[in-house]
């Protein structure tokens, strides 16, 4: 069977690389004629390919630091050069089940390495492999899985199937997060997903986020969040654009919410920052909320709950320029109107400091903000 000339292949690769390294030989190369071809592997060619992947995994589980990285990538250079199609899905198979082992080593370099490796592979066997960096215990492997999941889903390498598997751990992920840089990056990953069921969860993820930024200081970094929901308001409104695209009424439900809370918390913030970035960071996510809840979520609730409505003027008038300064006034005026859409106080709420010291057992605890910690909230149940 092909399973058992694979590891036959694999064991004769291995012995050769020991007498390789035993008499000093040269590190072991792919033909060109190998990577160009357009047939299937023969069992010559497999062994070919075994030896030299056993070759760099060696290196790569027991070398020190610049040599992991040397051999990360030598393992890789296959799949970013010129090859054939064939070739590099043969090739992205054999070397994804030295990766998963590779997973498995005490060494964090090695395990952030084997991340960085997997943003090259072109089968499914990606998947699980990513699946399990999300749930590292080490930060810089969760932040190069998440870069993972970014990179394959902007280069369309998951299909429906592959989207909803890397959801449920992208999803876990963001529920336990601590670290500000990793959760950052794991928004992005969730936002480059295009199923339904990765909109909904991101946006979950992103109310779920509004106490970070309403309890801490204002120079916290805000766009992620506005990258993210400016990505889902964009499918949101192709959605609607496409008469064949059903608009569920939950998803505009929580795309208002998102809106409407991000929209108080940086009119909150934007008076009190401090970095010229990030002053900008909250004027344009007040813009892309007051957009949001102007332009399309409110009328396709209206219409919906057969509800008129009589929005707020907008923040950009004809001249062109923000009044910054009526930002919190509209917040006040959109409160009133999304409750006669059905909101309630508890979800409009936008919790402050003072809630925080009064009820120090609430859900607003801050993130770890640095880049070390492997500290990760436990998951609710």
């Amino acid at each position: 069977s092909s399973r058992v000339s694979l590891a036959v292949a694999s064991s004769q690769a291995l012995c050769l690389l020991i007498v390789a390294v035993a008499y000093g030989e040269p590190p072991p190369r792919v033909a060109t004629t190998i990577r160009m071809s357009d047939a299937a592997p023969s069992a010559s060619t497999e062994l070919a390919l075994n030896r030299y992947i056993e070759y760099w995994y060696t290196s790569l589980t027991t070398g020190k630091g610049k040599q992991v990285r040397a051999a990360c990538d030598s393992l890789t250079e296959p799949l970013h050069s010129a090859g054939s199609p064939i070739f590099k899905k043969a090739y992205s198979t054999l070397l994804s089940g030295q990766l998963q082992k590779a997973m498995t080593s005490k060494q964090v370099l090695v395990r952030i390495n084997v991340m960085i490796a997997a943003k090259h592979l072109s089968d499914k066997s990606a998947v699980p492999l990513i699946g399990g960096g999300l749930a590292d215990e080490c930060p810089a492997v969760r932040l190069h899985a998440g870069r993972a999941v970014s990179l394959f889903a902007d280069e369309g390498k998951l299909d429906e199937a592959d989207q909803k598997a890397v959801l449920v751990h992208l999803q876990h992920a963001c529920e336990i997060e601590m670290n500000q840089r990793v959760l950052e990056q794991q928004l992005e990953a969730l936002a480059a997903l295009t199923i339904q069921d990765a909109g909904s969860v991101l946006l979950t993820v992103l109310n779920n986020r509004v106490p970070d930024h309403a309890v801490l200081n204002a120079d916290l970094p805000i766009k992620p969040e506005f990258d993210a929901l400016t990505r889902q308001f964009r499918r949101f409104v192709n959605a609607r654009i496409n008469q064949n695209v059903n608009v569920p009424i939950e998803w505009a439900q929580m795309m208002t919410l998102v809106a409407y809370r991000y929209y108080c918390v940086s009119s909150k913030q934007l008076p009190q920052a401090r970095a010229e970035r990030r002053v900008k960071e909250h004027q344009h996510m007040i813009l892309l909320c007051d957009t949001i809840l102007h332009d399309a979520v409110p009328r396709v609730l209206a219409k919906k709950m057969n509800v008129k409505i009589d929005p707020p003027a907008r923040l950009v008038g004809n001249v062109g320029e923000a009044d910054w300064q009526m930002a919190p006034l509209r917040c006040a005026e959109w409160e009133a109107l999304l409750k006669k859409l059905g909101f309630t106080i508890k979800q409009l709420a936008i919790p402050d400091n003072a809630d925080r010291n009064a009820d120090p057992d609430n859900d607003v605890m801050p993130r770890d903000h640095g880049a070390g910690s492997g500290q990760r909230r436990t998951a609710s149940t």
